[in-house]
């Protein structure tokens, strides 16, 4: 990639205002041809940006098993929204690997990385590029995002230009360009099969949703085609480059370019308060170790709150130091905050002193971010002896049902070994630091509901069912 972002103070400056500049040529660009030029941001990069944005640094995630291999590299900045779109990006990318990959015996590989395409005074455009290999066959994606450097709102096609006959202008270039790649030595001129520009024209049949998925980069407009669009599968993703200096007379003032403030997440409806005298219904508690990760539960908090979902949360010590404002994230979006002590240390092993520390340290630390003590306490390994007991003097929570994402690593296993042992009232552990986990916790959900299940948290879970139980000893169901 791009060793540095490039800061082109001039170049909105040319998209917007440049009149007598050479206006160069349109190109159009095969998924091939897109995969050798594409320049990935350098490791461990990070770039301080001017206004709502604040910075660009790079997340990674990595997941690597018998049959699957994965890397994810994506963007995040200090602006939620920005940072959430980018997990749901790499959300999606997982998730459509794993449906290609269900029924396939092989190692199969999934990366993704991203290119700053463009950084000026106004706009910030970042390509992901994602490649999937299932039983040896490629599959290329490439998924675009412009912001505003100023407000940090995304920017959608119109934002750029002014009026409202652009559309039928770049309608026209795009297929004409398009069109033009068919013919003679043209990039895609093996697909031509015989047809004349006009028949070209008819069949591509370009319309203005086709041009939502674009990038600014170098000097040029770039339109994104998914495979299949505009050329055949085999062909991969189709990029159309246009000279932003021939559409001067249809772009916006500068000033102008600043995005529309995106709607906000929806907002989950809030889980009811549970009928303890419907004995019909069952209930069950989602619980999560070892975290919060860095970008595993962020990504989990997505799916939960897609599914209306509230868990609990044993957080390390070490992990909260970390991830403070993940902790609030978690603590904000109404899911239980308890403790699994600092370090993970056997605390049976531990005399009274040690096991004090590593309770109390974990304690500070997350009161100092949710404004209370946990109320629970989950043991490393499940292990509290009389004098972790004593010492914790705290409800010690562990749990019923242990699928063993910590070996599996797979997530339809994963998901079969809870629902084949899921019982009213049972407490089900996951570790919220595995991609796989976080991949199976959907099917989870779906196939439990499909069982009569309701999910709710620990606490929630006690109430229901009238556990009571007391500080110093060890619960690992509601019933």
């Amino acid at each position: 990639m791009k060793q540095t972002l490039r800061f082109i103070a001039g170049l909105l400056a040319l998209l917007l205002l440049c009149a007598g500049c050479g206006s160069g040529d349109a190109k159009v660009l095969d998924g091939a041809a897109v995969e050798e030029g594409f320049a990935p941001m350098e490791a461990n990069g990070m770039e301080t940006l001017q206004g709502a944005l604040g910075y660009v640094a790079t997340l990674t995630s990595s997941e690597s098993g018998t049959t699957h291999e994965v890397r994810l590299r994506y963007p995040k900045s200090m602006d939620e929204h920005f940072n959430r779109v980018m997990r749901l990006a790499a959300s999606e990318e997982m998730k459509q690997f794993h449906l290609r990959r269900s029924s396939s015996k092989n190692k199969n590989t999934l990366t993704m990385d991203y290119e700053i395409k463009l950084v000026d005074e106004g706009i910030i455009s970042i390509l992901l590029l994602s490649k999937s290999v299932v039983d040896d066959a490629a599959k290329i994606r490439l998924i675009p995002h412009n912001f505003s450097l100023k407000t940090g709102y995304p920017l959608k096609l119109g934002d750029l230009f002014t009026g409202k006959d652009y559309e039928a202008v770049l309608i026209q270039r795009v297929g004409e360009e398009l069109a033009r790649a068919f013919d003679g030595n043209g990039p895609l001129s093996a697909y031509q099969n015989g047809r004349d520009h006009d028949r070209l024209l008819k069949d591509l049949a370009i319309t203005a949703n086709d041009l939502s998925s674009f990038y600014l980069d170098d000097g040029e407009l770039c339109f994104v085609f998914e495979e299949g669009r505009v050329a055949p599968k085999e062909c991969g993703p189709v990029v159309v480059a246009l000279p932003v200096d021939s559409l001067k007379d249809h772009l916006a003032e500068r000033e102008s370019i600043s995005g529309v403030e995106p709607t906000p997440f929806p907002t989950p409806t809030p889980v009811p308060t549970p009928d303890h005298t419907d004995t019909g219904r069952k209930y069950i508690a989602l619980t999560f170790d070892d975290g919060p990760h860095a970008t595993q539960t962020p990504r989990l908090l997505d799916i939960l709150e897609e599914k209306n979902v509230k868990a609990t949360f044993f957080m390390l010590g070490t992990c909260v130091e970390n991830n403070p404002d993940i902790v609030k994230q978690v603590y904000d979006e109404g899911h239980l905050v308890c403790s699994h002590t600092y370090g993970h240390k056997n605390l049976n092993t531990l005399s009274a002193s040690g096991v004090k520390s590593e309770i109390d340290k974990t304690d500070k630390l997350i009161k100092d971010i949710i404004g209370h003590k946990p109320k629970y306490i989950r043991p490393p390994y499940g292990n509290a002896n009389a004098t972790v007991k004593k010492t914790a003097n705290r409800v010690l929570v562990n749990w019923s049902i242990d699928p063993e994402d910590w070996k599996h690593r797979n997530a339809q296993k994963i998901a079969d070994n809870v629902v084949s042992a899921a019982k009213d009232g049972y407490i089900i552990l996951c570790h919220d630091i595995y991609s796989e986990t976080v991949n199976a916790v959907p099917m989870i959900i779906d196939r439990l509901r499909a069982k009569g299940y309701e999910f709710v948290t620990v606490d929630r879970l006690f109430e229901i069912y009238g556990t009571n139980p007391q500080a110093g000893t060890i619960v690992r169901m509601a019933k």
